[in-house]
């Protein structure tokens, strides 16, 4: 019953101040993955409650950030004085989905990702967060940190190296940094650990600050052709013209960032169209 969910919410509450002391000893990363598996199982009762009662709309829900600003009046006084007026404040709303397409995940490459994060540390755009479950929002959607999302590998004991990642990317600087992280692969099957490079910087007068995460040794090493082979005009044509080859579904090639309208029947149509 509802009741009852309401009942096991205010017991997680109640246990977060008692683990903060009981597992002191371990890792802030380690204490909020236990509270967010405990919190994921009690929604995962509310949105099965919530089925029953409710359809379960497959579009989802579309996030979106708030971007406002003052108008102010200001005015000299006799006595040298300024005085500022707040006239008014303007502001508007623009879906994360929009943010997202300027990313270009494609340049980034297969292995590496690019996210935003505010200036108080929390995740405005990443490829791993999930804001949902079971088609229900989340209560804390909007306040992921990034410790809950980006994890370190334990056996690095650089642990203090990430918290001054998160500190450079709140206070707006510019720099990289190399950490050994932890990530996770098939489907969430399977977790390894990599070195990650991270290259920062704050976007201009925004509260965001723009990360590209990239493997440690990429474009380390390369190949030396020792004859370049350029394919003509008329040899592109038939080998895209051939049905015999395919696009990986989770890779994006080429994309329209704003041409929302123009619609391909597969993906490997859409390459044909910039090929």
């Amino acid at each position: 019953t509802l009741q009852t969910i309401k009942s096991l919410a205010m017991d997680v509450s109640q246990k977060r101040r008692e683990m903060l002391v009981e597992l002191s000893g371990l890792t802030v990363q380690k204490y909020w993955c236990f509270i967010t598996m405990a919190e994921n199982y009690i929604y995962t009762i509310f949105a099965n409650s919530l089925a029953q009662e409710a359809p379960f709309n497959p579009q989802g829900y579309r996030l979106m950030t708030s971007v406002s600003m003052p108008k102010c009046d200001h005015s000299n006084t006799s006595n040298g004085y300024r005085n500022t007026r707040l006239v008014g404040v303007a502001g508007t709303d623009i879906p994360i989905e929009d943010i997202k397409k300027l990313l270009l995940s494609y340049k980034v490459g297969v292995n590496g990702y690019a996210f935003l994060v505010t200036n108080n540390g929390h995740l405005l755009v990443h490829p791993d967060i999930r804001p949902e479950i079971l088609g229900t929002l989340k209560p804390i959607h909007n306040s992921v940190d990034l410790t809950e999302v980006e994890f370190m590998d334990d056996s690095d004991n650089g642990q203090n190296n990430f918290i001054q990642l998160r500190n450079a990317l709140i206070n707006g600087e510019t720099g990289k940094m190399t950490l050994k992280m932890k990530y996770h692969y098939d489907n969430m099957r399977r977790v390894s650990n990599m070195l990650r490079l991270y290259l920062y910087t704050s976007i201009t007068e925004t509260p965001f600050s723009l990360v590209l995460a990239l493997p440690h040794n990429i474009m380390s090493f390369f190949m030396i052709l020792s004859e370049t082979v350029v394919p003509s005009k008329e040899e592109l044509i038939q080998f895209i013209d051939d049905t015999n080859w395919t696009v990986h579904p989770e890779w994006i090639y080429c994309k329209y960032h704003f041409d929302s309208a123009r619609k391909y029947k597969s993906p490997e149509d859409e390459l044909s169209h910039f090929v």
